[in-house]
């Protein structure tokens, strides 16, 4: 998981890197008086990474408070915190299951 979130790191900067430039391009092109180029591609890129970001962010933010939780004397549990919790995650779940594509390799494990 480290490793996952180390490399979406990585593609952040590289993507905000993109986007300047684009947005550096769109700039020429309005002192040029040319129109501007729409950059599709970008878009759902941005999109794409944002989700997955929000994936692996949101799984190790779960673990470790799973891990504090269980470590919890059950005295001290705080079972609204805990519920708004998981009401927090599952509605991160559901919107990951909306707009995320199919992982190809696990659709071929499915088949």
């Amino acid at each position: 998981m480290f490793e996952t979130l180390k490399i979406l790191d990585e593609k952040e900067a590289q993507f905000k890197e993109l986007e300047n430039r684009s947005q550096k391009y769109n700039q020429w092109q309005e002192v040029l008086q040319t129109n501007p180029t729409v950059f599709e591609e970008l878009d759902q890129l941005r999109e794409d990474l944002q989700l997955r970001c929000i994936m692996w962010r949101s799984l190790k933010d779960w673990e470790e408070l799973q891990e504090i939780w269980i470590k919890t004397q059950f005295n001290n549990i705080q079972a609204k915190e805990i519920a708004s919790k998981a009401d927090y995650y599952a509605k991160i779940c559901v919107r990951l299951e909306k707009n995320l594509e199919d992982n190809p390799i696990q659709r071929r494990l499915k088949d």
